[in-house]
């Protein structure tokens, strides 16, 4: 299936820090936001009955910029992950990127500790709100990508993310931020969970593996 948002969308754009130059980076961090965004009229949203109805309601929250139901599709244990290939960047030059944005854990990968980087729930709440304002710096945000699934049971579902394009505009000063598939062969993931209580599929983990420039990593 196939996801056109002309206007907006998410989880990916954390990875736009570092984008490129002239931007508002103050927009990526999550103790910049804007207390007076609310939610905007748009389309009902879908049940959360069925793992695909999860992607549809992404495309509802960041079109019609709806904070509230794009907090909805996070599971409280959510966590989007930096890419590898970025990842790989900051582990060979010893740096750690943004602590206001990523948390950082070591695990072990054939034999080896590495280091990950990622943002949770809270964190990427915020960054949205920060780019749902209507009177802030984001003028116009537009996403298409595919999914297809990889592996499902009955309380978990794993999805290949692919085909992504990506551009945020940015008024003034005017600078745009774009973002694509990665290089190689590792597709960006989504694996959803059931929430035992409600019954509604949550986004539960984002394993990026999107691609913009290396520019001004700080």
């Amino acid at each position: 299936m196939k996801l056109l948002l002309t206007t907006v969308t998410l989880a990916f754009t954390l990875l736009l820090i570092i984008s490129c130059s002239s931007r508002d980076l103050s927009l990526f961090r999550p103790s910049t936001w804007f207390p007076t965004v609310t939610d905007n009229a748009g389309p009902s949203a879908l049940p959360l009955d069925m793992p695909e109805n999860v992607f549809e309601n992404l495309m509802i929250a960041y079109n019609s910029r709806v904070p509230s139901l794009y907090e909805r599709l996070l599971d409280d244990e959510y966590r989007f992950y930096m890419s590898q290939s970025l990842t790989s960047y900051y582990n060979e030059e010893n740096r750690s990127p943004d602590p206001a944005t990523w948390n950082s854990e070591v695990v072990t990968e054939n034999s080896i500790s590495v280091v990950k980087y990622y943002t949770d729930k809270n964190k990427d709440v915020s960054v949205a709100r920060n780019l749902f304002s209507s009177t802030g710096p984001i003028s116009d945000i537009s996403l298409s990508f595919d999914y297809s699934p990889l592996d499902a049971n009955a309380d978990t579902a794993d999805f290949k993310i692919s085909n992504i394009a990506m551009t945020i505009t940015q008024r003034n000063p005017f600078v745009q931020f774009t973002v694509e598939d990665g290089p190689g062969k590792i597709p960006t993931r989504i694996i959803l969970k059931k929430n035992p209580a409600s019954n509604e599929w949550k986004i539960y983990r984002w394993y990026d593996n999107t691609y913009s420039s290396y520019d001004d990593l700080d």
